[in-house]
Parts: C-alpha cells; structure tokens; sequence
C-alpha cells in the first residue's frame, strides 16, 4: 500500500515538474523570439526588450527555429487573417505613426495610411494582399480639435470630417476619453463603408507580444463568437481587480482550466473589464454601435436609415457621445449587452505608452493596471501553450 501511495505521489511531483519546465520553455522562447526580433521592429522599442511584431503559423511552429524576416512576414500575415476574404485590420491613433514598433511593421510590409513608414523590401507581400485587407492607420481626432469643431461651429450641427454637434455644451466637458471614443467611432464607419464584413481593431500603442502563443488566427476568433446577439469580441482585457486584489475577482479567470481546443468567450462586465486597445466585430456589431451615434439626418442631403452603407456615410453626433459618458470601453464601443471578452486575450497595452485619454496627469494608476493586466495576460498565455503542447504530446 505504502509503495503504490509513494508512487503515486511520484507520478504526480513528475507531472508538476514536467508543467513547470513546459511553461519555462513557452517564455524562453518567447524571449528569444523576442531578442531577435527587435532588430526587425525597429523604432522606439529598440532601446528595450521587446517582443513586439512576432508571430507563428501555427501553435506548432511556435518552438521551431527562430524564422528569418520572410517567414515573419508571412506568419503576421497568417496571424492578422489578411488573407481572409471580408476581414479587414484597422489602427488607431492620432499620431503620424503607430506606437507600437510591431504596428508599424505591420504598416511597411502590408498597410496603408502612413505616408512616413520608409520603403520596404516587403512591397511583393503588401501587393499580393488584396486592397480591403491590407491593414489601415485611421489618424483620429485630439480633445483640442474637437473643441476647435465645435467653437467653430457655433453650438450648430457642423459636418467637418463628418462630425456633429447636436446639443450645446461646455467646450471643458470635452475630454479625452471623448476624442478616443469618436476616433474609435470613426474607424467603425470607415470599416462599414469601405465593405468589412468583420474587422479587427487596435488602438496605435496595442503590443504584439503575445503572438508567438495563439493557437489560431484572429480572424478565426471574430468569426466564431461575434455572433448576431453579441457582435463585439474585446481581445485585450484591463482590470483594477488585477492590482487591488491581485487576481480577476468577480471574473474568475483562475478557476478556468486549460481548454486546448477553444479559447473562452467570458461575459463583459460593467466598470470591470476595461480595454479597447484590441477588439473584433462583425458588420452587424459596428451597424449596432454605430446606429446610436448618428443624427437622423446628419449631413445635408443624407437620411440615415439603418442599414450599414447610410451610416458610413453618416455623421457621428460627439453630443450623444458626450451625453452616455464618453468612455469606449464602458459605454460606446463595449458594454455588457453587445460584448464578450477572449481569454486568455491575444493582446495588451505596452506598459511604456502614456494615456492618450489623461496626457497632462500623472496616470501612475493608469499604468499599474495595465502592467498587472499584461502581467496576467502573459502568464496565462503561457500556462496554455505549456499544457497544450503537454497534452499534444
């Protein structure tokens, strides 16, 4: 009896010395990854470690060799689903490049929209991706060009870069968690209109760390829980439960085991899972959000109905922005009724980025929630690519 209890026990001390090693080799190759990388990105991330830009075909190719920059290439083309037909990549930001070194990678070898990204070797990989995927830098609007609009404008509906006021207000009201939800409405209309059936969308200082550890392309992803009851797929998760209770809180996400087979698709919660940084959406889910930000008759000449082609054409009223409160992640782009969030997500905010949203105040608690949630999203990227590959084995 002792022997069989004694074995037993060291059967089970093996198979926690065997996660353990598995886990210590999914980061040692993220690392790697990451060290050869960073003279491909680039940019401000050379001064630092970075893992930015990196990704793998396939959960497999995960611990093949380190790939030159053809193969990356392809594997971010892979990961993005630039090949898949409808699918579109949208980045936003408000200046003249991405933060993000691995977006603007991103943008040299397939993108659109930036003037400053230099020449690249890669114009045969960006040619041969048809023109509705190649991924697209929208430059938004600041706080100050906002307050501009509507000093101009005189409290009166204006149509300038298809925005309008609806409702006087106070020009201090408008902030900037207005700015980025009317940028981030912006590339929502932009998508419509130029024919996206389903879209990603990054904010300009979303880190691509992560890839080297998905299992599937986004595309996928979008296509199988962005569904006609919740369209809206947050793939970048912040919580302040992660900082002040150390773990996700009414979440749960400790309690969730190992699932290789799919990712989970967790309900949203309201003023607990923040995050725009990365979201999918299909054509229905940016019709439904877009819809509630429009006037019935926002441009001269133009009645909005509801249908997806009238509201890319739309104008986005910043009054009804204003008037929900203004924050994406809590009432205009994400909420509980249209969102579901990916876990473990395949993205995080670079911990380095300074708040577009509060640029003149010290956001050092801006910042502790977003290296905690990174730290949690790493962690548990990693616990499932160790238990996979154990399970694969």
């Amino acid at each position: 009896m002792a022997r069989g209890k004694w074995s037993g026990t060291s059967r089970h001390a093996r198979g926690r010395v065997a996660r353990a090693f598995l886990y210590a080799l999914a980061m040692c190759v993220v690392l790697v990854w990451g060290a050869v990388l960073v003279r491909w990105l680039g940019g401000a991330d050379q001064a630092r470690p970075s893992l930015g830009g990196s990704v793998t075909a396939t959960a497999a190719n995960a611990w093949s060799p380190v790939p030159d920059e053809v193969s990356i290439r392809s594997r971010f083309r892979w990961a993005l689903s630039l090949d898949r037909p409808g699918h579109c990549t949208v980045i936003v930001g408000v200046h003249s490049l991405p933060r993000s070194a691995g977006l603007v990678k991103i943008l040299e070898w397939f993108g659109e929209g930036v003037r400053r990204v230099p020449a690249s070797a890669a114009t045969a990989d960006k040619e041969s991706v048809p023109p509705l995927q190649r991924p697209k830098y929208l430059r938004g609007v600041t706080p100050l060009r906002l307050r501009a609009l509507y000093n101009a404008s005189s409290g009166t509906p204006s149509s300038t870069r298809g925005l309008t006021f609806s409702a006087t207000t106070s020009p201090d009201a408008i902030r900037g968690e207005t700015a980025c939800s009317v940028s981030h409405l912006m590339a929502l209309r932009w998508a419509l209109g130029r024919g996206c059936h389903t879209a990603l969308f990054l904010e300009d200082d979303t880190s691509l760390d992560l890839l080297p550890l998905w299992d599937r392309p986004v595309g996928d992803w979008v296509n199988l829980y962005c569904t006609p009851e919740a369209p809206v797929l947050q793939m970048e998760l912040k919580m302040r439960a992660f900082v002040e209770l150390g773990h996700s809180g009414p979440l749960q996400v400790e309690r969730l085991p190992v699932r290789c087979s799919s990712r989970y698709a967790l309900p949203h919660l309201y003023r607990k899972t923040y995050g725009t940084g990365a979201y999918g959406m299909s054509r229905e889910g940016m019709r439904r959000t877009l819809s509630r930000f429009v006037l019935p008759t926002a441009l001269p000449g133009v009645v909005v109905a509801a249908d997806a082609e009238s509201l890319a054409r739309s104008a986005i009223d910043v009054s009804e922005v204003l008037r929900v409160g203004s924050h994406a992640d809590v009432f205009v782009i994400l909420n509980e009724t249209t969102t579901r969030v990916l876990w473990p997500p395949y993205f995080y905010e670079q911990s380095d980025a300074r708040s577009e949203v509060r640029p003149g105040t010290p956001d050092t608690g801006h910042r502790r929630v977003h290296r905690a949630s990174a730290l949690h999203a790493m962690q548990h990227n990693v616990r499932w690519a160790g238990e996979c590959a154990l399970v694969n084995a």
